[in-house]
C-alpha cells in the first residue's frame, strides 16, 4: 500500500524524495491523531445513519417509483412504466424474454420502424387484432422481463399487479422457467431487488436468500440505513459528478462501447440507457439467426429438483393469486426450436409441461399450447427460443384468437371469472 501511494504521489511531484517526505508526514499525522477523532467519526456516521433512516421513513411514495437508482435495468424500465400508467390495462403480458422479444420485434415489424426496447411495453399490433375481432379488451401492457422466473412473476403480481388489476393476464411459459441450472436464488434477481425498494417483499427477504452470508448481508442492511440505501447514495454521487462536469452532456443517453459494457457487467448490475437497445423491423432479405445453443446447454446441464419444486411452488401461488383476485389467467407454452428442445431430456420436458399445465387448470386458468410446428417454422426464430419479427406477429395472432374469442369470454363469464 505504501508503494502504491508513493507512486501516486510521484505522478504529481517530479521530485521523488520530496514525495516520499510528504508521504511520511501523512503517515505520521495519522498516527498522532487523537483517539477522539475516531470517536467523532463514528458519532458523525451514527448521526448520518439516523438522518437517512428518518428521511426515508418520511418520504414513502413507492407507487411512482420515486427512489433513484444508479442502474437502470430492464426491470427498472418495465416496472417504472407500469407504475406510471394511470389505469390498468385490459390485457397484461408477463413472462421472460420469449414474450418480451416477441413484443418488441413484432412491434418494430408492424410499425415498420425501429423501436426502443426499454420503453416499449405495449403491443399496438395485439390491440389492432383485438379491434378486428371486436373484443371488449382494448388496451395492453407488458411486464415481461428477460430472465424472469416464476418467483419473479409472483412477486410482480403481489407487489404491483393486484393493486392495478388487468382483466386478463397472459403468461408465457417455457421449460427453462422451472429448470434453469444457472439460476441462483430468488433474491438475486434484479426484479427482486427493484421490488424490494418498493417495500413489497419484506416477508420473503430471508427465505429467498440461499446462503448464510446473504442473510447476514440483508440483516446488516436493516441495521444500517447507510448500507441499505447504497443505491441512492451511489446515485447522489453520480448526480454530483455530472453537476461538476457541467450540463452540456446528456449522460442518460450515453451509449458505451460493447467492450466496456461487457467489462462493467462483471462488477455492476445491468444498466441500459435510452437508445442503447434498439429493435429493427424484420427484413426477410437480411434475416439473421444467432445460435444460443451453448448458453442453453449450460441452463439445461443438470436438473435441480430443489429448484424445480421451489419455482413450481411460486408458479402455483401466482395461479392461485390470479384466481383469488378475479383475474383471468391464460398461460401459453411458447414455441421453441427442436434443437433447443432436444437439449432437455424428454422426461424432464414432459414433467415441466405436465406440472405447469396442471397448476393452471386447477386454479381455473386456461392453458394453451403455442409450440405448434404447423404455425412456427425455423425461419420464424431469431435464435433457438426467441422469435423474430415475422414469428412475433404469428405469436400475437394466436394470442388474439384465444383471448379475443367470444366463446372463451363466455366460458370465463359462466365460471364467474
Amino acid at each position: 500500500m505504501r508503494l502504491t501511494l508513493h507512486r501516486a504521489l510521484c505522478i504529481s511531484n517530479s521530485n521523488e524524495a520530496d514525495a516520499l517526505i510528504d508521504f511520511d508526514r501523512i503517515v505520521k499525522g495519522i498516527r498522532q491523531a487523537p483517539a477522539s477523532a475516531a470517536l467523532l467519526s463514528f458519532a458523525l456516521f451514527i448521526v448520518m445513519d439516523f438522518a437517512i433512516r428518518v428521511g426515508s421513513s418520511w418520504h414513502k411514495e413507492p407507487d411512482m417509483l420515486t427512489f433513484d437508482t444508479p442502474y437502470r435495468s430492464r426491470a427498472y424500465w418495465a416496472i417504472k412504466d407500469f407504475l406510471q400508467q394511470k389505469s390498468p390495462p385490459d390485457i397484461l403480458l408477463i413472462g421472460p424474454s420469449d414474450v418480451a422479444a416477441a413484443l418488441t420485434r413484432s412491434e418494430a415489424t408492424y410499425l415498420n420502424r425501429r423501436v426502443e426496447e426499454m420503453t416499449t411495453h405495449r403491443s399496438q399490433y395485439l390491440e389492432k387484432k383485438l379491434r378486428d375481432l371486436d373484443s371488449p379488451y382494448k388496451s395492453t401492457s407488458s411486464l415481461a422481463i428477460p430472465g424472469e422466473m416464476p418467483s419473479d412473476t409472483y412477486f410482480l403480481f403481489n407487489t404491483l399487479v393486484k393493486n392495478k388489476k388487468p382483466q386478463v393476464i397472459f403468461l408465457s411459459f417455457t421449460p427453462r422457467n422451472l429448470c434453469d441450472a444457472t439460476f441462483g436464488a430468488p433474491a438475486n434477481t434484479d426484479i427482486f431487488k427493484v421490488l424490494s425498494k418498493l417495500g413489497g417483499l419484506k416477508d420473503y427477504q430471508l427465505s429467498c436468500r440461499s446462503s448464510f452470508w446473504e442473510r447476514v448481508d440483508y440483516m446488516f442492511s436493516q441495521a444500517c440505513s447507510v448500507y441499505d440505501h447504497k443505491w441512492e447514495l451511489t446515485t447522489w454521487q453520480h448526480h454530483l459528478a455530472h453537476a461538476m462536469l457541467g450540463q452540456s452532456f446528456d449522460f442518460s443517453r450515453f451509449i458505451g462501447p460493447d467492450s466496456i459494457r461487457k467489462m462493467s457487467l462483471l462488477e455492476l448490475p445491468e444498466d441500459f440507457g435510452l437508445g442503447e437497445s434498439i429493435t429493427h423491423p424484420y427484413d426477410p432479405k437480411n434475416a439473421e439467426y444467432l445460435s444460443n445453443i451453448n448458453e442453453y446447454r449450460q441452463r439445461y446441464k443438470r436438473f435441480n429438483r430443489k429448484l424445480f419444486d421451489q419455482q413450481l411452488a411460486f408458479f402455483k401461488q401466482f395461479c392461485r393469486s390470479c384466481q383469488s383476485e378475479g383475474v383471468q389467467l391464460v398461460v401459453g407454452n411458447s414455441p421453441i426450436t427442436q434443437e433447443n428442445k432436444q437439449l432437455l431430456p424428454k422426461p424432464i420436458y414432459n414433467l415441466c409441461i405436465s406440472e405447469a399445465s396442471k397448476a393452471v387448470r386447477e386454479s381455473g386458468g386456461t392453458w394453451v399450447d403455442l409450440d405448434r410446428p404447423d404455425v412456427f417454422q425455423h425461419d420464424d426464430f431469431y435464435d433457438s427460443v426467441h422469435l423474430n419479427g415475422k414469428g412475433g406477429l404469428k405469436y400475437f395472432d394466436l394470442i388474439s384468437s384465444i383471448v379475443g374469442n367470444r366463446s372463451f369470454l363466455a366460458t370465463k363469464k359462466s365460471q364467474g371469472l
